[in-house]
């Protein structure tokens, strides 16, 4: 069997503000998969969290039954908050 391969495309939009790590955005999306599926995302982000759902459309001419998958996804992701380094105390590195 050949090597076989597909591609993913897609954007995001995102509507709100955060700063500092707290705040809140909305995000809705649309992305492709090669002759494959359509997917729609929705998401919101509130400080450090970030909950999103999407669904599989499936586009596909080529089809194994007459039943189509019907696919939903939903992720948290915990993102971890960026620290800054000028305001901790480095240990001195000296070049040989």
């Amino acid at each position: 069997m050949g090597l076989q391969g597909y591609f993913a495309a897609g954007a995001i939009m995102n509507y709100g503000s955060m700063a500092d790590g707290e705040g809140k955005i909305f995000s809705a999306g649309l992305f492709y998969r090669s002759d494959d599926a359509v997917y729609p995302y929705a998401g919101l982000t509130v400080n450090n969290f970030q909950l999103g759902l999407t669904y599989d459309v499936t586009v596909s001419k080529f089809k194994t039954s007459s039943y189509a998958p019907k696919t939903w996804e939903l992720s948290l992701i915990y993102a971890v908050p960026h620290q800054n380094t000028k305001d901790k105390k480095l240990i001195p590195w000296r070049r040989m």
